[in-house]
């Protein structure tokens, strides 16, 4: 079930019950459904939660396209908005650049240099 963020609400949506997709390649915002005008009511199959909200009731979920910026630890799957994580590529949870995970499942644990 992808989900995304509603760029006005920031509610958590499910991208087949709103029209994520068609927004998304007509280049406009991706809204939930009580925000779209197309649809205008929230469709009450899950309960209407923000992304800091979901984050913490469902911790590990995965949101794949969200209203901010963000990146994805390849280690630990930690989601960080901060942008000097983004532009360094850096995971502040295990301290560590991205660039040096490449392969981890291959090489077994971590051999950091600091």
């Amino acid at each position: 079930m992808p989900l995304f963020e509603c760029e006005t609400c920031h509610a958590v949506e499910n991208t087949a019950l709103a029209n994520f997709w068609q927004a998304t390649c007509e280049k406009r915002p991706a809204l939930c459904s009580a925000c779209d005008p197309e649809i205008g009511k929230w469709h009450g199959q899950f309960e209407k939660l923000t992304r800091e909200e979901f984050e913490r009731r469902y911790p590990g979920e995965r949101i794949e396209y969200t209203a901010e910026p963000s990146i994805t630890c390849p280690r630990c799957q930690l989601r960080s908005y901060n942008p000097n994580d983004i532009r360094e590529r850096y995971c502040g949870r295990c301290h560590d650049w991205h660039v040096n995970m490449v392969g981890d499942a291959l090489r077994g644990p971590s051999r950091r240099t600091l």
